[in-house]
């Protein structure tokens, strides 16, 4: 059987997710409904426009589905990616799940600076606590680099292949499991990237409920948040060409210390870069 979506419930479940402030309501439902529909983004879009006018049909189970991921979002404080298992970074769709963080526009600014760095040179890159492989996967898409992205939990390891093959640069990307706290990959690169954990222990708590869903092992840096760029910063200088570039993302409030870090490993051209909400957000500097 089929029900329809109406204007006026339409307004009701706008109502229910702006309570949660998440974001902008509407994108949040047009991305939920879309994961039922299975229509694109931009054609959930046109239908809600004309919401007004022509009423949305839905199945019977369509419909059942709807409510349930409104509920997870609204009720238990599910992110709306991963109701939908989708988020957009760099303009690129990546699928996304719980074993990975969920990307966000701040780290399109690493991004930015790293293909600046690039340029046109074919270089090898390493992505370090990977991820969902946004980083790296989409300075694959975006030049002729060679990239090995590497993060020690399978499970996000599993995600980075998924989106490897969605974007099509499998064939220039190694995936390797690999702990950075045990011990240090082979091989010599041109540009080191990281978004590593850099949350303060203490700092977890204040998290809001939504952010808390995604990996905690993800998150925490240590109890200052530094952890990671300590240890990446000495133990992966040895992996860089001379000259070579190491890429951070930061917290608020860390830029300078994460510079610091880099400047007494013996780095030089430290630089910070703001991201689009004027938060001191990349740092980076290059092996003497």
């Amino acid at each position: 059987m089929e029900n329809s979506l109406t204007f006026g419930e339409y307004g009701k479940y706008l109502n229910k997710i702006s309570e949660k402030e998440q974001g902008n309501a509407k994108i949040i439902f047009a991305a939920l409904l879309s994961s039922v529909t299975k229509k694109t983004f931009g054609e959930t879009e046109n239908d809600l426009i004309m919401l007004p006018l022509s009423p949305i049909l839905l199945s019977d189970s369509q419909k059942a589905e709807l409510e349930k991921k409104t509920d997870a979002f609204c009720g238990e404080n599910i992110p709306y990616q991963y109701l939908t298992g989708e988020c957009e970074f760099y303009g690129r769709s990546f699928f996304v799940n719980p074993d990975v963080l969920i990307p966000r526009t701040d780290t399109e600014t690493l991004v930015e600076k790293a293909l600046e760095i690039i340029g046109k040179e074919k270089k090898k890159v390493l992505d370090l606590c990977c991820g969902s492989g946004c980083i790296g996967l989409t300075v694959a898409a975006e030049t002729d680099c060679g990239v090995c992205l590497a993060d020690f939990s399978a499970g996000a390891l599993s995600v980075t292949r998924r989106n490897a093959e969605s974007l099509g640069v499998a064939d220039r990307c190694e995936i390797v499991l690999h702990d950075i706290k045990k011990d240090r990959l082979d091989g010599t690169f041109d540009v080191i990237l990281s978004n590593p954990p850099y949350i303060p222990e203490n700092d977890m708590k204040t998290l809001s409920e939504y952010v808390k869903k995604e990996p905690e092992t993800a998150l925490v840096g240590g109890e200052d948040g530094l952890d990671f760029y300590r240890i990446i910063t000495a133990k992966y200088s040895a992996n860089l060409k001379k000259g070579g570039c190491l890429i951070f993302e930061c917290g608020i409030h860390q830029a300078e210390a994460v510079g610091h870090i880099l400047e007494t490993n013996s780095f030089c051209g430290v630089g910070i870069k703001k991201d689009s909400g004027g938060i001191d957000r990349t740092v980076w500097g290059y092996k003497k």
